[in-house]
């Protein structure tokens, strides 16, 4: 019995963590072009040549570092993140210029983008995907993500500070 509950707890959590997602990202490309159906049918024949093919060729071809590396990005991010809402804007949104792209606005910063947060960005994500491509530090592989967040986080606030 308490197989069944597992199964279906982990049947329902991939269900709504990748399959939902992915079918609104489906309909939201083409919205003439598919239906609920059709992207069910896209979908589910993706995971099959994915799965098919994953322990065979893509595992030995080092996707995983690939997979790991995307991973490690959003590591920086969450760092910039939790910086800027925290510790810069002390919990504090504008929500009428959280979209706006008057040059007044609040996010406006410099030309529309956030330069010392790309900055922060770019040094956070060379310090964690080193952690996947130098050998030399492959025993913090497991940690890139938090070690990205914290080169970023200390970056942007003494970026942002200035």
């Amino acid at each position: 019995m308490v197989l069944f509950f597992i199964l279906f707890a982990s049947a329902s959590t991939n269900l709504i963590a990748n399959y939902v997602p992915t079918q609104n990202t489906l309909l939201n490309f083409l919205p003439n072009k598919l239906n609920l159906k059709s992207s069910g049918i896209i979908i589910a024949l993706l995971a099959f040549i994915i799965a098919a093919f994953w322990q065979s060729l893509l595992s030995q071809i080092g996707i995983l570092s690939f997979i790991d590396t995307a991973a490690s990005l959003f590591g920086p991010i969450f760092g910039i993140v939790i910086i800027d809402y925290y510790f810069l804007k002390n919990g504090k949104i504008v929500n009428k210029d959280i979209f706006s792209s008057l040059r007044d606005s609040t996010y406006y910063y410099s030309g529309g983008w956030n330069i010392k947060a790309i900055y922060a960005l770019f040094i956070g994500f060379v310090f964690s995907s080193s952690t996947i491509w130098n050998m030399n530090l492959s025993f913090l592989q497991s940690y890139s993500w938090f070690v990205g967040a914290l080169i970023s986080s200390v970056v942007y606030y003494l970026l942002a500070n200035r």
